[in-house]
């Protein structure tokens, strides 16, 4: 910074006042001014050095460029850095340029926009810089600098207003910093996150896509899980709904045995499908308990009925101990309990050879008032683990080690479903076991005291408390059951291991204290059952004999036949449970209720249910022809009249002109199905109560929540158990007085069929009933009338596109061909589906034509077989009958008809018994097919033509 001009005018002064010391008048003014001369001298070589040091830090700070202005924007100040960064030198611009020279044009005038706009008036020239300083005393901006040469700098500003002593303006200082290398950063780092976004679009994109695959391998999956639940559980429903129906006629004590064996093995197959299921609901995190009362005792023989069987095959022993500290009656989820004992007593069955079995159950800590927390265990003496093997227990799809898995097959599944559910029971599970000796797998759930009170109680017992009952059996375990539960009937037990022991014990107590029954294990080491009853009746030739009851493996049907043929007085099969040891004791002293007791299933709290329900009006929506005749004879049974729809808009119909206590809505029929026809019943305000509950063979977690967010109350799923459907009928059914029955009619002769069928095993068919004979002939009635033009149906919606359709005709034909014994039949229409669904359509023609080959032979059958057991049948001399009485019932048949066709099928079933064996049999017959097809016009047009030829003696 120069100030010459600055100097001079100094040097001139101090001249002037250094002469006017020669003049004597002004010395004292001169001493006064020349002290106060050196004063300023001194500030001014202050203020000149102070200026020098401000040069030298301006001119060093070449990295920011410092440029000041005077209020008007004259530049006063440019130091280096301003010359490095914009190409002029110091003399060229101060005193002559303002910083505008430095400024892009548009970009200035932009900003004089923004300016004037701000502040509502015309800004422009310098003012534009300096405006916001002026207002608010600095700003920080951004601006684009233009070099000397013509290059643009981006550069960073800070400006700031330069105030004065007394805070006037004296002009302007802005500190510039070039920002070319930080744009450039940011520039890059802009591109980088373009990329960056770009990229995580792609992956997103690729992700989505992804996440779309695996919904739709998740959906596919779902719909395959739900659509193989449907088809199973469809025939499925069948067959157990036809089971339960023949438990409840007169049956034969082994025919009661059969039929009881094959629907616990229809529930273990069941289980199967929802083992598939629930593996699903629990990966989906959907799985859900129930809560209901329930026999323990009946619990139990559920599981024993599966697992005795399997035991028997191997030759063990199946045991259950339980203790009585238990209460009879629990409250939890009885199926879930009972699957995961099923699948440990399989795990336990399946790895041993040799041995047995024992199931025990007892209490951790005596009952409390309202829960008790229950021990299970399952103990074998198989194979046995190491720690390495256990450790992979629990896993799905993973056994002990793979050579397990090649031997004795299995993927694991139902152990790591079992873990889960005890969990959910809030309980835990765990194993221990000894390579070699056997292993015990445990768990401990907490369940609610239930109030169920078992058929079985301690006022049954009656005269039969205080025998004296001796136990021979080489297992421990067995005489330890026998202990248990023949105490807990008050007798006075004694158990032996050998039957050289038993025979001494007896001749001992023979002449004081004889005892009044022996359970005689089948299988000893030293002798049979057969041979130690043999010595037992040797013995006792003067005195009362001992009762004899054989304890024999489950099922083994050849020493249940020897025991009854040599006159023993009993037998008892293993696993012992109270209620089959009460039924074996008073079987053998002759007692009412053994014999009964195995003849009648336990129906538990079922027959309060039935009684509540009597009167009720239900309309039953269901397009399946058998599902409807299992579903009506059900309702029918339990005193509730049924109304028949085939499709949700006949059930609107029918809802709005009706009234019903409840809907059994089918989900999936043509036209309107269950989903929709519930949309809209609810959709108006007078039907917004009415129970509706799904009866659906969609078994699926997402299938129930569609019926409930549809508008239902209740969800059922095929097959349709007995119980199950009168307990959720019963929550939503109000209580009804029960309808008067109508007199029975006397019975009729039994229906005659053809010993032979072409196509048809008519003994396979008659089992699949039970050997109903007459239930039978309706079923082959009924499918030549209804299935015999069943390939022009599937070849005609084939060749229509319909390929849905087709294939889901022939799946149909397939169930029903196999329930009335047609096996060829069956198998080509399960070709024929098979062919349809899988878009083979090059062997359409060739499975198409065995199919028909096959149906042509069943059906010319039928038609003559039927036709000639129908002419035998008819009596060439009519039985007496009471005509007034039968008119009766026909008119009741006509008045049910307007309402009421289930419990006019039930009329019509009684009228039979007497008709069939007159000269009106064959027009009876025609009726009733008439009913079984739902043509009820013209069946009502027949029943009026049969009436008035009853009534006036007219013969058809």
């Amino acid at each position: 910074m120069t100030r010459r001009s600055d100097d001079k005018e100094w040097d001139e002064l101090r001249n002037r006042i250094i002469g006017l010391g020669d003049q004597s008048s002004h010395k004292t003014y001169y001493s006064e001014l020349k002290a106060r001369l050196r004063e300023l001298e001194a500030a001014r070589r202050s203020l000149a050095d102070t200026n020098a040091s401000l040069q030298a830090v301006m001119d060093a700070s070449t990295e920011v460029a410092i440029v000041a202005t005077a209020p008007d924007g004259i530049i006063t100040l440019f130091n280096r850095g301003a010359e490095i960064l914009l190409g002029y030198r110091a003399e060229e611009v101060v005193g002559q340029q303002t910083p505008l020279l430095f400024h892009v044009a548009e970009e200035l005038a932009q900003r004089g926009s923004e300016v004037s706009s701000r502040y509502g008036r015309p800004i422009s020239g310098f003012q534009i810089l300096v405006e916001p300083v002026e207002r608010e005393g600095a700003e920080k901006r951004e601006w684009t600098y233009l070099r000397k040469d013509g290059i643009r700098v981006p550069t960073e500003i800070v400006m700031t207003a330069i105030r004065g002593v007394r805070g006037e303006t004296v002009g302007y200082l802005g500190v510039t910093q070039d920002i070319t290398q930080r744009k450039r950063a940011e520039e890059e780092l802009r591109r980088y996150r373009e990329q960056l976004e770009q990229l995580v679009e792609e992956r997103t994109l690729e992700l989505r896509a992804a996440s779309q695959s695996a919904e739709a391998a998740n959906r596919a999956k779902g719909a395959f899980l739900a659509n193989m639940s449907h088809e199973i559980r469809t025939p499925m429903n069948a067959i157990m709904g036809m089971i339960h129906l023949a438990l409840r006629t007169p049956l034969s004590p082994k025919q009661q045995e059969y039929l009881g064996k094959a629907s616990f093995a229809a529930e273990s197959l069941l289980g199967i499908i929802n083992d598939i299921l629930d593996f699903s609901k629990i990966e989906a995190g959907k799985l859900d308990l129930e809560r209901t009362d329930f026999l323990l005792e009946e619990m139990l023989e559920r599981v024993s009925s599966i697992i005795s069987a399997k035991a028997m095959e191997k030759g063990l022993e199946f045991l259950i101990k339980v203790s009585p500290q238990l209460p009879p009656s629990l409250s939890g989820d009885p199926l879930r309990l009972g699957q995961v004992l099923i699948n440990l007593c399989n795990n336990a069955v399946k790895f041993t050879h040799v041995g047995e079995i024992v199931l025990e159950v007892a209490p951790v800590h005596p009952p409390e008032v309202e829960k008790v927390l229950l021990r299970f265990s399952v103990r074998d003496t198989g194979i046995g683990m190491n720690a390495h093997q256990m450790g992979r227990l629990f896993t799905p799809f993973s056994q002990g080690d793979t050579t397990s898995s090649r031997k004795y097959g299995g993927t694991g599944l139902g152990l790591a479903i079992s873990r889960e559910l005890v969990e959910l029971m809030g309980g835990t599970i765990g194993v221990e076991s000894v390579p070699g000796k056997g292993s015990e797998f445990h768990f401990t759930v907490t369940l609610g005291i239930g109030r169920l009170q078992p058929q079985l109680t301690a006022e049954t017992v009656g005269t039969l408390r205080g025998l004296r009952a001796l136990v021979i059996d080489d297992s421990w375990n067995a005489r330890t059951v026998f202990q248990d539960l023949l105490s807990s009937l008050r007798y006075r037990v004694t158990t032996v291991a050998r039957t050289s022991d038993g025979l001494i014990e007896l001749q001992a107590a023979a002449k004081e204290h004889p005892y009044d029954v022996v359970f005689v294990d089948w299988r000893m080491p030293e002798m049979d059952g057969f041979e130690a009853a043999t010595m037992i009746r040797g013995m006792f030739h003067h005195i009362p004999p001992t009762k004899i009851i054989m304890v024999t493996a489950y099922g083994n049907e050849a020493v249940q036949r020897r025991a009854l043929e040599e006159g023993l007085d009993a037998y008892l099969t293993k696993p012992i449970t109270m209620s089959s040891l009460f039924d074996a004791i008073t079987a053998a002293f002759g007692h009412e209720g053994g014999e009964q007791g195995r003849r009648q299933p336990r129906q538990g709290a079922q027959g309060e249910l039935l009684r509540r329900l009597m009167g009720g009006r239900v309309l039953l929506v269901e397009d399946n022809d058998f599902n409807q005749m299992v579903a009506s004879e059900l309702l029918t049974e339990a005193g509730i009249s049924v109304t028949l729809a085939e499709n949700g808009q006949e059930a609107l119909e029918l809802v709005r002109n009706n009234e019903f206590d409840a809907v059994l809505m089918d989900i999936q029929m043509p036209g309107m199905d269950g989903l929709e026809a519930t949309r809209q019943i609810r959709a108006q305000e007078e039907f917004a109560s009415l129970p509706i509950i799904a009866m659906t063979a969609h078994a699926m977690v997402k299938d129930r929540e569609r019926c409930l967010s549809a508008g239902m109350n209740d969800y059922l799923s095929k097959p349709i158990a007995p119980a199950e459907l009168y307990e959720a009928l019963a929550r939503w059914i109000k209580q009804k007085e029960a309808a008067p029955a109508a007199a029975p009619l006397p019975g009729g002769g039994e229906e005659e069929l053809p010993f032979e069928l072409p196509g048809i095993s008519v003994q396979q068919g008659l089992q699949h009933v039970n050997n109903k004979k007459r239930f039978y002939r309706q079923m082959l009635e009924k499918f030549l009338e209804t299935k015999k033009d069943s390939d022009e149906v599937i070849r005609r919606e084939f060749v229509a596109g319909n390929r849905e359709v087709a294939g889901r005709t022939a799946h149909s034909l397939k169930s029903i061909a196999g329930t009335i014994g047609a096996d060829g039949l069956m198998a080509a229409a399960a070709a024929l589906e098979k062919g349809i669904d899988s878009g083979d359509d090059g062997r359409f023609e060739e499975l198409m034509t065995q199919y028909q080959i096959r149906l042509n032979e069943v059906v010319a059958g039928l038609e003559q077989g039927l036709a000639q057991a129908g002419e035998s049948t008819e009596a060439p001399h009519p039985a007496p009958m009471d005509r007034e009485e039968v008119v009766k019932l026909l008119d009741e048949v006509l008045l049910l008809l307007r309402n009421d066709v289930g419990q006019a099928l039930t009329v019509l079933e009684r009228l039979g018994e007497v008709l069939l064996p007159t000269e009106y049999g064959k027009e009876y017959r025609i009726v009733r097919r008439l009913m079984d097809l739902f043509e009820l016009d013209e069946a009502r047009e027949r029943i009026l033509k049969l009436r008035g030829a009853i009534e006036t003696g007219a013969t058809r």
